[in-house]
């Protein structure tokens, strides 16, 4: 959105923020993940970090939200879904 867009870190904050809070309402009929991807040369940069840090403790502050990584995700979706209940989608009989 910075770098390939020209946004500004303020438009950024906001749209992370619009973003979260329109996932969390609708959450409530299926779970749903938010990637938030960053680069430290764009957003560690110090005009940029205090309105990223607004967003960050924004994102910290909603309910039900819990702040992980891909690979968390994947073991507790394989703790709780059988094996052949996951892959049933993915593979096809002939």
């Amino acid at each position: 959105m910075i770098a390939l867009h020209h946004g500004t870190a303020p438009a950024f904050a906001e749209m992370m923020t619009d973003n979260l809070d329109e996932m969390i309402e609708q959450s409530e009929h299926q779970p749903l993940v938010c990637g938030i991807t960053i680069h430290t040369f764009i957003m560690g940069q110090p005009y940029r970090l205090r309105q990223f840090r607004r967003a960050f403790e924004h994102l910290l502050g909603l309910p039900g939200v819990w702040l992980t990584t891909p690979g968390e995700i994947a073991a507790h979706y394989a703790g709780i879904v059988a094996p052949e209940t996951a892959l049933s989608g993915l593979v096809t009989k002939e």
